[in-house]
Order: C-alpha cells, then structure tokens, then sequence
C-alpha cells in the first residue's frame, strides 16, 4: 500500500519540487548572466527567451516520449539525477565564460555569443525541468483514476505552488546564508535524493537498472566531490571569472558586488559594471570640485552614490561645509570597504559632518525635506531601465524641489574628452533635453572624467568663465593636485563651451526621457548595441525613427491572421488551432504584464529584492490557485471553449486596470504611501496569475473534451510547451523592443490588442 501511495503521490511530489528548484535555478543563473552581461534588458530578454524555450522543448519532448514509447515512470530518476548535476555545472560554465571565449574583464559580450552563453547555460537545466512536468502529468494521467473525478490539472497546480514556494526559499533562506554554488549544490542535492526515492519505489528491470545504477553512481560520486571540495570550487569559479586582480565577492539583495585590486588600486564592480576606482584623486577632484566651486558657499551636500570613491573626502575639504548626507542604499557595499580597503578611504564615514543613509535614492528624494546647496549624483549610467529612473523628467522635477534657490545639481556621463561619437551623442542630447524641461539652465562641459552636466534653478547661477572658479578655490585654500588653475582653465575653455552648444543643436532632439518612456535607456542600448553587433543599432535606429505606426501595423496584420486562420479551421471541421494560439498569447500576454509590474515596481519604489519576490511567489500561487478552480467547478463547465474565451476576456480587462492603476500609482507618487503599492502590485500578480491557470486549465479541458478518447497523458506538456513558447517571445519582445523603444503603456497595449483578435477567433470556433 506504501508504495501504491507514493506512486499516486510521487509524480505531484515530483513536480512540485521541480517548481520549487526550477525557480531557484532561474534565479541563481540569471544573476550570474547578468554580472557577466552588465545587466542590460536585452541580455535578461535572451535569458528568459533561452529559459522558456528550453523548457518549452524538454516539456514537447517529454510528451513525445510518451506518445511513442509509453509511460514515463522507469526514466524519471534518470532525468532527476542528470539534473543534479547540469544545475551547478551551468554556474560554472558562466563564470568560465570569460576564459573560455577569451573576454576581457568589463568588456562587452557580442550578441552572437551572448545568445550561445545563455543557450549553453540555460538551455540543459530548464529543458530537463520542462521534461519532468511532462513525465509528471503523464505518470499521473496513466495512474488516476475516472471514478474519483481526478484532474490531471493537479500537476499544474503543484508545479505553480512548488514555484511560489521556490521564490520563498530562496529570498529568506538560501540569499542570505549561502553563496550560489552553495545553494546550487543545495538544490542538486534535493534532485538527487528524489532520484533515490523514484527508484526505490518503480520496479525497474535488467537494462533500466543497469542504467539507473551507472548513472546514480556517476552522479552521487560528481555530487560528493562537488560537496566535499565547494568551498575550493567556489573561490576558484570566482577567479576564472575576474582574474588573478580577484580580491572577494559578496553576492546581496541588491546585486552582486566584485572587489579587484592591482597595485594598490581597489576597483568596484556591481552586476558587471565598474563603479570606481579608488583611491583615484584625479578623478575625486574632477568629480567633486568644480561643482563645488559653482556655488558661492555650499553648507549641505547630497551625495547620492561614490562616496567612498573619495567625493565624500573631497567634498569635506570645503571650510564652510556643514553636513554631506551620502545616500549608499545597500549597507553591504559600505561594509565590504571598511574591510578591504585603505582606511584614509574609510576613515571619512566617522566625520561627524558625513550622515550614511541606505536607502533608495529615487524614495529618499522623493520623500526629503531638507534642502541642499550641492546635489551630486553619481550612480553609473543609464544602461538599463533600473539606471534610467535616476535620469527622468520626474526625478529631476524631485531634485529641484530640494535645490535651494541657488543650488546646484550635477551629474557626468563617460565620454571621450575630445571627440563624441554619434551613439554617445544622442544620450548626451537626450539627457540635454531631459534637463533643459526642468532646469531653466543647464552647463555641459568635458572633462577627463567625461561629459558633465550641471544645472541649477538659478538662470544666472552657472559660471562659465573659470576665473571666478579660480578665485574661489583660493579662498577656501583648498589644496588640490590635479585641478589646479590650467585644469579649470582647459575645462571651462570658451572654445569648448562652443563647440559644445554647437553640438547639442545637431539633429533632431528626442523626447524628454520618462520614468514609463525611459528614453536614455534606449539611447544608452544603442550605444551598447553597437560595440556588440553592428547589425543592431540601425535595426534600433529604425524601429525608433518609424514611430508606432510599423508596430500597430504589424499588429493590426496578425489580429487579422487569426481571425482567418480561425475561420479557414472551422470549415475544416477542427477548434484545437484557435484554443493553442489563446495559449501561446496567453503565455506571452503574462510574461509582459509579469515584467511590467516589476518593472514600475522598480520606478517606483526601487529594486527592493523581498518585494520582488513577493511580486514573483504572489504570481505563482495564482498560477495555482487559478489551475485548481477547474476541479470543483467542472460540474458547471459544459462548454469549454465559453468559459476559455470568458476567461480570457476577464484578463483583458484586468490587464487594462493594471495599467491604468500603475498609470495613477505614478502620477501620484509624491503623495502615494508606502503600504498601498506593495500590496496591490502583489495583487495585481496574484490575479493575473489565477486567470492564467485557469486559462490554461480551461484549454486542456477543451482539447480533452474535443478528442474525446484521445491520450491526455501527452495533451498537457504540448499545451505546457506552446505556454512557455509564448512566454519566451513576449520577454524577448518587450525587454529588446517594446520596453526601451516605446516605454510601459505601449508595451501593454500591444498584448492585449493581439488579446483581443485571438478572443475574437475563439468566439468564431
């Protein structure tokens, strides 16, 4: 009876610890995707394309399987024991992809190999956790039993709840006590001992055993070495991917954060990007200095970001300056500096005029009330859209109510000193425009720290000659040794001020950029683009020069397509083509309103990584909950395809409420508390994702009813597949397309137009 049980119970065990790994494995893998790919929405759209693509295929495949060869019970400890080990081997293969294919630390990975990177890394473990949900519903399919009314519906809502509580483990358990080839090794374990289970309890014979023998003592014996040798393959991973210069790594809720020094030079990278350099003087005075001199006398200074690259000890140098608060969101950074690096760097933090406050720099602005004399903002560029929120119109607006009526705003862009290419002069004319909205003056000038910007609320409060700058410097005695009298002369050269003017009137100016229409993050993609694919940037160029009108052509096109396509099926007598595309834009339509809710989450509160995953668990449990609603109400559903084109109907308008809710959520911010967003976008996940499991459930129900005596057992991994396929084109199209080019509202409104043309197929059907 024992075993009888868990052979009903094993394949629901089974999917749900998928999910519960799958989730964890994601996340672990694209974080190290995203160190070595800067982080850049292109390369997280290549990920979750590779990811969903890959499982897409092992869940076909899987089913596949089944049609042709039968129940797929002996092969399910196989597959788990291959996954123990394909799981922390992918973390190894990304942190060697910089000696494998020979990339230089910091440089840009090209877009031909970025794709192989995330194939070779993602491809094998989600295309084995796509294969078990497809085993699992098939054991379940062939064990269960009519009289008891059973659903195998159940293994979707399993493998949901399994995700939900994957998310869960990882952000409260493995995030904060271990390091990621720790917690890959964790979960390979967990695989590997459900191997054991599954062939304790399925009676296998003669080759089967040998088969499962060979490969279990194979993997138990990797699986050992890997446990007893971690701590060595942890730091030794962490040197093939930054080199001999490696000095530690701490991974933290806010990103992973890499120390390397050489000669005495510490350099900080995060997620991939440099930070700084320290200890760097000619770069701290550059930084700090002239901006400084901008204002007659600066008493408070907000340094948001690079403090202990040495612009909090410069800024310090002022005689008359009273209080700098540094704004450092994530205390881990301060931390690992006070332990590796020299103290005169550190020291700074205990001058009783330095407050250090970690919190996110977009809530701290908008919710300060103190007003400064000086704000320097110094937090990388804007190369994704987490940067771009520090570079909008709206955050510029929250800067300048915090400006004293002569104070001073600056931030600086790396740049050639001499010559800007036409990549990086578009984003200096973005960021031109951007400002010039807010700021009634605005100073560019070039420096050897690149192109800095500085703007005031004062018309007559930027001095662009650098006389009285020098003057001031000698008034204050500061004692610098590389901005001296030359220095300032050179940098605020007339000569340069007008080639400088001349050459922010070129061209057409673009749009102001916006927190839901982040311009800088696209012109900083283009500049991107072009060191790692010349093909791209004038595909970019030209989807951004054509407006919206090519996309709602295209768009119009394929809503067409499915009404014809809807109708050519009906008269020949067959409804599956229309209930499968409502899968796959389904599963595309939620990856979209998934990375939308994220993505405003982000503009509006921060990357604040529990609330994400709350966002990601609150998504799954609706996945599940949705699913399962199928099984008490099947009395009530006597035509499946109604209740699947009703279900899809309620997603439209959810979807459109969520947008005009984050649309309101924004234009409110400065006056929206803290508690209302981070329940209703945790709500908005949750609901989206109970109607996708109930659309899902409804599909296969409509597929099962139609097929009569048809094999579901293979029925649910094709529905499953097309989902994920679905899902993999719609992160790909809004994280390299619709997010950059054409901002969140667009980005929506594309997925449920195409919504609505496959609910009005259908209704035809």
């Amino acid at each position: 009876m024992g075993r009888e049980s868990f052979g009903r119970a094993g394949p629901l065990a089974t999917v749900f610890f998928a999910g519960l790994t799958g989730v964890i494995t994601q996340v672990l893998i694209l974080r190290e995707l995203l160190v070595l790919f800067h982080g850049n929405e292109l390369s997280t759209g290549l990920f979750y394309s590779s990811w969903l693509v890959g499982t897409a295929v092992g869940a076909g495949a899987a089913g596949f399987w089944h049609r042709a060869k039968g129940p797929a019970k002996a092969v399910f400890p196989v597959v788990l024991l291959f996954g123990c080990l394909v799981i922390p081997a992918s973390l190894l293969i990304i942190r060697g992809s910089r000696i494998l294919w020979a990339l230089p630390i910091g440089e840009a990975v090209s877009l031909p190999l970025m794709v192989v990177i995330c194939l070779v890394a993602a491809f094998p473990p989600c295309a084995i956790l796509g294969s078990l949900f497809s085993m699992a519903w098939s054991c379940y399919v062939d064990q269960m039993s009519e009289a008891t009314g059973e659903s195998p519906i159940r293994v979707y809502v399993f493998e949901g709840f399994g995700a939900a509580a994957g998310g869960a483990v990882f952000y409260s358990v493995l995030l904060p006590y271990l390091p990621p080839f720790h917690a890959a090794l964790a979960i390979a374990a967990l695989l590997a001992g459900l191997a054991i289970v599954h062939g304790i309890s399925v009676k296998l014979g003669g080759g089967g055993s040998a088969v499962l023998g060979v490969t279990g003592c194979v993997s138990a014996l990797l699986l050992l070495t890997s446990v007893w040798t971690m701590n060595e393959l942890e730091s030794a991973s962490r040197r093939w991917q930054w080199g001999d210069r490696f000095v530690t790594v701490r991974d933290t809720p806010y990103h992973n954060l890499a120390l390397l020094e050489e000669a005495g030079l510490f350099s900080l990278f995060g997620n991939g990007l440099w930070y700084f350099s320290a200890p760097d003087p000619l770069v701290a005075e550059f930084a700090a200095h002239p901006v400084l001199l901008q204002h007659s006398c600066p008493k408070a200074v907000l340094l948001i970001g690079g403090g202990i690259s040495g612009l909090l000890t410069e800024a310090l140098k002022h005689p008359d300056m009273a209080t700098v608060d540094y704004v450092e969101p994530d205390p881990q950074l301060i931390a690992l500096a006070r332990e590796h690096l020299p103290t005169d760097l550190v020291s700074v933090l205990t001058d009783p005029r330095a407050r250090v406050i970690h919190q996110d720099a977009v809530s701290f602005v908008q919710a300060a009330g103190r007003p400064y004399d000086v704000i320097l903002l110094n937090v990388g560029e804007p190369m994704n859209l987490e940067q771009n929120r520090f570079y909008t119109v709206e955050f510029f607006h929250a800067i300048k109510r915090h400006l004293r009526s002569d104070g001073i705003f600056s931030f600086a862009i790396a740049t050639p000193p001499d010559m800007v290419g036409l990549a990086q002069g578009r984003l200096l004319r973005s960021l031109n425009t951007t400002l010039r909205a807010v700021f009634p003056k605005v100073l560019l000038v070039m420096g050897s720290e690149g192109a800095r910007f500085l703007a005031t609320v004062d018309e007559h409060g930027l001095k662009s000659e650098p006389q009285e700058l020098i003057l001031r410097a000698r008034t204050r005695g500061l004692s610098l040794s590389y901005l001296n009298e030359a220095a300032l002369r050179d940098l605020f050269s007339p000569f340069r001020a007008q080639y400088l003017d001349a050459f922010l009137q070129q061209g057409v100016s673009p749009p102001p950029n916006e927190d839901f229409r982040p311009v800088c993050a696209l012109q900083s993609l283009l500049v991107w683009s072009a060191q790692i694919h010349p093909a791209l940037q004038p595909i970019l160029l030209s989807m951004t020069s054509k407006g919206g009108g090519w996309l709602w052509g295209v768009v119009s096109s394929l809503m067409v397509f499915m009404v014809v396509s809807a109708c050519v099926a009906r008269r020949r007598g067959s409804r599956s083509p229309g209930v499968g595309m409502s899968v796959l834009l389904m599963g595309s339509a939620q990856m979209i309103l998934q990375l939308s809710l994220v993505f405003a989450f982000q503009i509006l509160k921060g990357f604040v990584y529990t609330e994400l995953a709350l966002i990601v668990s609150a998504y799954m449990v609706g996945i599940a909950s949705g699913a399962g609603l199928c099984e008490p109400m099947g009395g009530w559903i006597r035509k499946p395809r109604k209740w699947l084109a009703l279900a899809q109907l309620v997603f439209i308008g959810h979807f459109a409420v969520s947008v005009l809710l984050l649309v309101l959520f924004h234009s409110d911010r400065p006056h929206e508390g803290q508690t209302p967003l981070m329940v209703v976008i945790p709500v908005l996940a949750l609901i989206a994702g109970a109607l996708g499991g109930l659309h899902f459930s409804l599909a296969v129900r409509a597929l099962t009813r139609k097929e009569s005596g048809a094999p579901r057992a293979w029925l649910g991994g094709g529905l499953y597949a097309l989902d994920l396929l679905g899902a993999a084109a719609g992160a790909l199209a809004a994280s390299l397309i619709l997010l950059p080019v054409y901002g969140l509202v667009m980005t929506c409104l594309v997925p449920i137009a195409l919504l609505v043309g496959s609910l009005a197929a259908l209704v035809l059907i």
